[in-house]
Order: structure tokens, then C-alpha cells, then sequence
């Protein structure tokens, strides 16, 4: 991607197959027109002055940057990611009549060629996610079943272990998950194989998230309620590896980023 696109926490990018420290499932995909978008719009009048995230992109340049669009009832139905101009990733998103997303459908170009994918959840009684299923285009309109997440939650309704198995069963990784008082992930463990491969910790601040619950994403940019100020990691796996970051903010009058600055890097969010 272009310069400063991942010196921000609120610029997390989706890429396939990555043991993500704060996310477990694998992600890729073009669109599979299956479900449809209903009323998708980009600058509609109708969605000003509602603070929906539209784009994000470094100072340097606005050629590198992700974008946000949405339909007439305010729900995030396509995600778009540019780097120099050129599209590298899309992600869609469908809907049931419970406002629950029930399929994703992804493009990348992370690694060279085009890479498709596609991802179903399922719910429980309460609207809560409890399982997503991970399937891999293989080519000639062939997708291949390729893992399973699960979800745990604790009497607060917060999910607390995300878990995702092979396709034989087996659980190969997963990510605790744990709270502040306000509902800010603060610190997660990620295993693999039985073993902590990462422990990242976090600070926040007091102000609007505009990523929060935007999709079904299981991280700390999607569930947190405020922003991150401060980040630091435990790498396991590599000696030497571990860092610590500072984010500061600047804000509009709704309390929601308006830029976001690490070091000498600088990123810009657009509202509707």
C-alpha cells in the first residue's frame, strides 16, 4: 500500500492467510453476486452529518487510501482499498432482514495475482455472531470449504476467545480477548498450535471510534468504543520483534477522528 496506510490503528487492512494478531479469519474475495446490495450510494445527501466513516488516507497522498459505501439505511455495503491509484482489495457485505451480515465477498492483489473468497456467519437467538465458515475460490467457479471461526462470549455479551479450526476440526489458533469497564479491548492473546505467538495491550481515548460494529470484523479497531492512543506488542515468535506505539488524534465536533498522526506519519478520515 502507499506511504503511512498502516501507521494508524484505525487503517487496518484485511489480507489473506496472515496470522493477524487481532483477527483470526482469513480473508480475500471478489464479489459474489448472490445477495443483493440494496440501494448502494456514495454521496448521498441524505447521509451527510451522520459521521459514517468515508475515506481514510495518508497526508502524503490521497492516491493510497480505503473507502466506505452504504446504503440508504446507513449500512456499510462495500469497502474499497486503493494503493497508488489502483483498486487492491474489495470487500462486500449482504445482509438479512435482521440487519445481521450474513456473507462477505473479497478481492485482494496482496500477493501478486488476483485472490478470491468468500465468508458466511451464523447466529444465534440473540443476533449474536457464533460461527463463520471460510471458503477459498480454487478456480472454473470452484470454492473449496477451508476453516471455521468460532465465537465465545461472557455475561456482558463481549466475545472473550475467537477460535478457528481446519477443515478436519481441529483448532489450530486463537485470540482471547479482554475489557476495560467501557468495552475497550485492552489487551489479546493470540495462540498458535497451543502456543502465545503475540500479546498486544492497548490505551484509548475518550473520543468516538467511527469503525466500531461498522462490520462483523472481530478486532480491536471493530469492537472498541474509543480510539487507540497507545499500542504495544509481545512478539513470541520473533527474538527482537516486540514494539511499542503513540497515536494522537485530532477531532470534529462530533468527537469522531478527523486525523490520526504515529511518528511522522499522518492519516486523514472523510466523513458523509
Amino acid at each position: 500500500m502507499g506511504d503511512g496506510l498502516n501507521a494508524t490503528p484505525l487503517y487496518h487492512l484485511k489480507t489473506i492467510v496472515s496470522i493477524m494478531k487481532h483477527k483470526l479469519i482469513i480473508i480475500f474475495a471478489l464479489a459474489l453476486i448472490i445477495f443483493g446490495c440494496e440501494d448502494e450510494i456514495t454521496q448521498p445527501d441524505e447521509l451527510s452529518n451522520k459521521n459514517l466513516l468515508h475515506r481514510q488516507y495518508p497526508e502524503a497522498t490521497k492516491n493510497s487510501y480505503i473507502e466506505y459505501f452504504y446504503d440508504s439505511s446507513f449500512k456499510v455495503v462495500k469497502r474499497e482499498n486503493f494503493g497508488d491509484g489502483k483498486l487492491e482489495a474489495k470487500i462486500e457485505y449482504f445482509y438479512n432482514d435482521k440487519n445481521n451480515i450474513i456473507k462477505e465477498t473479497t478481492y485482494h492483489t496482496y500477493f501478486g495475482g488476483p485472490e478470491y473468497s468468500y465468508f458466511l456467519h451464523e447466529y444465534d437467538q440473540k443476533n449474536f455472531i457464533v460461527k463463520t465458515l471460510a471458503y477459498l475460490f480454487m478456480g472454473t467457479d470452484t470454492y473449496d470449504f477451508r476453516s471455521t471461526t468460532t465465537y465465545e462470549y461472557d455475561t456482558n455479551n463481549r466475545i472473550v476467545v475467537e477460535s478457528i479450526y481446519n477443515t478436519e476440526g481441529t483448532k489450530t489458533k486463537y485470540l482471547e480477548l479482554f475489557y476495560d469497564s467501557v468495552g475497550n479491548v485492552i489487551e489479546t492473546n493470540f495462540y498458535q498450535g497451543g502456543k502465545l505467538s503475540f500479546n498486544d495491550k492497548y490505551k484509548y481515548d475518550n473520543k468516538n471510534n467511527p469503525l466500531q460494529f461498522l462490520t462483523k470484523s472481530v478486532d480491536v479497531y471493530n469492537l472498541s468504543p474509543n480510539n487507540i492512543v497507545e499500542h504495544s506488542q509481545i512478539n513470541y515468535m520473533m527474538i527482537g520483534a516486540d514494539y511499542a506505539r503513540k497515536y494522537s488524534y485530532e477531532y470534529n465536533g462530533s468527537n469522531f477522528p478527523i486525523s490520526c498522526t504515529s511518528g511522522s506519519q499522518k492519516v486523514i478520515f472523510e466523513y458523509y
